[in-house]
């Protein structure tokens, strides 16, 4: 009687491709994103300024000014964005939870890394659309500073504490929701004059 032959599994090779670690870094966010743990949503939010601005970087970095607007300039940034897509999901997601794990407060110090991305945002865009290596410069730093930052406030929250433990909204980071809603919309106004400056000059 003849052995019967198991099929051979084909290899699944899905997640040695590109596009398999675009999918497994896309259904890490989006899972985060669906949690009812507000922190879960505040670093994929994190998670999303950090790609933007280091893409930006990134670009500036690879291209001549005078070509951003080009089919070639727009495709090194569509690379560019993701490469900064796969290091935010799968590296800085997780670096920044380690960081704010820590705090007594760890909704503020996800808004305090949102505000430090918030102000390293225009610099990263003005730095690519006008071509000034030192404004990219700063963005790195403000990224490395964000670190810095989220580590003081963990070990010394900038922040007073009710007598259950309870954050108290009136400390010196407790209208960081507002300041954080400043910020996006003066990103969006510099986002807007600098393309329109960019494309008419």
């Amino acid at each position: 009687m003849a052995r019967k032959r198991g099929k051979s599994r084909p290899k699944d090779d899905s997640e040695e491709t590109l596009a398999g670690y675009i999918s497994l870094a896309v259904e890490r966010l989006t899972h985060l994103a669906q949690s009812k743990q507000p922190s879960d949503k505040g670093r994929v939010l994190n998670t999303a300024i950090f790609i933007v601005v280091v893409s930006f970087a990134i670009t500036h970095l690879i291209i001549y000014p005078d070509s951003l607007w080009s089919l070639s300039g727009i495709f090194l940034l569509f690379l560019s964005g993701i490469g900064s897509f796969l290091v935010g999901a799968f590296l800085y997601e997780r670096w920044l939870n380690i960081l704010v794990k820590p705090s007594a407060d760890e909704m503020g110090s996800i808004k305090l890394g949102a505000i430090v991305l918030l102000v390293a945002y225009p610099l990263a865009l003005t730095g690519l659309i006008f071509g000034v290596p030192v404004l990219i410069y700063l963005t790195f730093g403000m990224i490395a500073l964000q670190t810095l930052v989220l580590l003081i406030y963990s070990v010394f929250p900038f922040v007073r504490f009710g007598k259950e433990g309870t954050t108290d909204q009136k400390g010196l980071f407790g209208r960081m929701g507002v300041i954080t809603f400043s910020l996006t919309i003066l990103d969006i106004i510099v986002t807007i004059v600098s393309i329109i400056v960019s494309l008419t000059r």
